[in-house]
């Protein structure tokens, strides 16, 4: 009987580490080492609880959250799923296919001492050149391009601990497209998006939320379409609360609007309307201020509609200016009101704070603009107001403390496709318009008005 070649044995006995070794290079080695170059393109450092690789060159994480994440600020994402297109050493580049991810979660708090704490992440728009510890020589940083960004079923939460009844606000389901993306974001590149989701409140209220256009992050640059769908204003009732009591009633809110920046110079028109005004006035401690039954009486569908506009650097919020216009005879009413008795500027408490909105008078060509203006927005994002499916809800899974849950009224998100640029419309539907009113305290008043 002859003996076994040992030959034949060795060779047997590497090829199966050489294939153990391609197997662990493929579902621990890699992912791990393209997680470490997108931490490093990122700027940031993520942490994920498990991570494997698929053939061909698909890559799966879980449990993906900032390593700095805390109750009140936090990011986190159920599963991130990435499929490579190609690792270039050579220009130090990843190049993904697609990245989708599933129910990401951001989350914000306001304190009681009025401090809004964000979650720590380190994101740079502009390329960081490292040092080269032997040399002294520069060296590019990563870059990461995807051509293709989905998010299913993502949350925004914000915690408002600041009023005497604490806010718990959300924009729930989240699904959106964006593409393609490159990091950091060469100047002039433009990345366009598609939104829908839900804003959630105080008690369950709740309205869905589209939104579609392009940005540029480096160069500041947007141009976006947006809708809100009429919400009640009792989602915001914790407000309402303080040294003014302020009732709303059935009263919602609805709102379209065009924001537009070039060179961080923006411009933003938002059309709003104040509806179901039938029945119930706006009071103070008992005092009705307007009487919505008079002052929109004769009206087959009692409303209250104009626009705000927003003006000043794209990047800095606090220094924009906000002007407000009327979009119907009872409001223009109202604002004359005001107007003749000196009154130009309103103070509109925020988070706090007090926003000054200057009230302007409006011709019927103006009144009429804002209402074209707002069926053109509508228009714009008619391929996301689509019928919302029923879906049952589930359990958002974190690497971080959850906040207490949310009560909505359980309806999903369907993805939508990606856009191109909005473009106005030349012939709208003939529909209503989307326009409100600032609440002011007028010292005298019209008809309706108390």
């Amino acid at each position: 009987m002859k003996r076994p070649n040992t030959l034949l044995r060795i060779l047997v006995v590497c090829c199966l580490l050489l294939i153990a070794a391609q197997y662990a290079a493929l579902t621990w080695l890699a992912p791990h080492y393209v997680m470490r170059l997108m931490e490093h393109a990122l700027g940031g450092q993520l942490v994920a609880a498990k991570a494997w690789w698929s053939f061909p060159s698909t890559m799966t994480l879980t449990g993906v959250r900032l390593a700095r994440n805390t109750p009140g600020a936090a990011i986190s994402m159920q599963r991130a799923v990435m499929r490579l297109r190609g690792v270039s050493i050579a220009r130090r580049a990843l190049e993904f296919e697609e990245v989708e991810i599933e129910r990401p979660l951001v989350r914000m708090t306001r304190t009681k001492a009025g401090t809004v704490v964000w979650p720590e992440m380190r994101w740079s728009m502009t390329p960081q050149p490292t040092l080269l510890p032997a040399s002294g020589l520069e060296r590019a940083a990563w870059g990461v391009v995807i051509h293709s960004l989905k998010v299913d079923d993502g949350t925004v939460e914000f915690l408002d601990e600041h009023p005497v009844v604490p806010f718990h606000g959300l924009l729930d389901h989240i699904s959106f497209v964006v593409g393609p993306i490159t990091m950091p974001q060469e100047r002039g590149a433009q990345v366009s998006f598609a939104v829908r989701g839900e804003v959630a409140g105080h008690s369950g209220h709740a309205a869905p939320a589209y939104c579609s256009g392009w940005l540029g992050l480096a160069s500041q640059d947007v141009e976006a379409s947006c809708q809100l769908e009429p919400i009640a204003l009792a989602a915001f009732e914790p407000y309402y609360h303080g040294p003014a009591e302020l009732r709303v009633y059935t009263t919602t809110l609805r709102s379209t609007s065009q924001w537009s920046s070039r060179a961080n110079d923006l411009k933003s028109r938002i059309q709003l309307e104040l509806g179901h005004l039938s029945e119930g006035d706006l009071s103070i401690r008992g005092r009705t201020l307007i009487d919505f039954k008079k002052l929109t009486s004769g009206q087959q569908q009692p409303r209250l509609t104009g626009e705000l506009t927003l003006t000043g650097p794209f990047n800095t919020p606090a220094d924009w200016h906000a002007a407000f216009t009327p979009g119907d005879e009872p409001v223009l009413l109202l604002l004359k009101r005001l107007l003749d008795r000196g009154v130009e500027v309103i103070k509109v408490p925020v988070f706090g704070g007090k926003v000054h909105v200057s009230i302007t008078s409006a011709s019927k060509t103006v009144m009429t603009d804002i209402e074209a203006a707002s069926r053109e927005v509508q228009e714009a994002l008619e391929i996301l107001a689509f019928p919302i499916a029923e879906t049952a809800p589930e359990e958002i899974v974190e690497a971080t403390p959850t906040a207490p849950p949310m009560p909505t009224n359980g309806k999903g998100i369907v993805p939508a496709p990606t856009p191109e640029p909005p473009a106005t419309s030349e012939a709208p539907v003939p529909q209503q318009a989307v326009p409100s009113t600032p609440t002011p305290q007028p010292t005298a008043a019209p008809q309706g008005v108390r």
